[in-house]
């Protein structure tokens, strides 16, 4: 299955975001940006590596995040899959006649890392 946004990849890696100026414009294909940090996260300096089991419906949009491996601080678990729910969007897998079908995928971790 072909993942937009998460090409070559074997890690997402979220760093907080720079002291001063505007979020980036959203672009296609990008899910994740250092100005995701959860504020409270981002205070309590909570890093951690969530990894996550989605259910990609057959309309390639993201029908259910279930927390594989906790980061062990909700907010940040609860943030990577609010954001994958939100903003994903997946190339649905094909049955043998190429009609799309509903799967479960493991895309690769979400780690999120301050800057220090």
């Amino acid at each position: 299955m072909l993942i937009a946004f998460l090409a070559a990849m074997s890690q997402i890696i979220i760093i907080g975001p720079p002291p001063a100026g505007p979020p980036p414009p959203e672009s296609d294909g990008h899910i994740f940006s250092g100005h995701d940090y959860p504020a409270d996260a981002m205070k309590n300096r909570w890093e951690g590596t969530v990894v996550v089991d989605l259910l990609i419906g057959a309309d390639g949009l993201p029908k259910k995040c279930s927390i594989v491996e906790s980061s062990r601080h909700k907010l940040l678990d609860d943030t990577t899959c609010a954001l994958i729910m939100r903003r994903a969007k997946f190339i649905p897998k094909t049955d043998s006649y190429g009609n799309p079908v509903p799967t479960h995928m493991q895309p690769p971790a979400v780690v999120w890392k301050l800057k220090h």
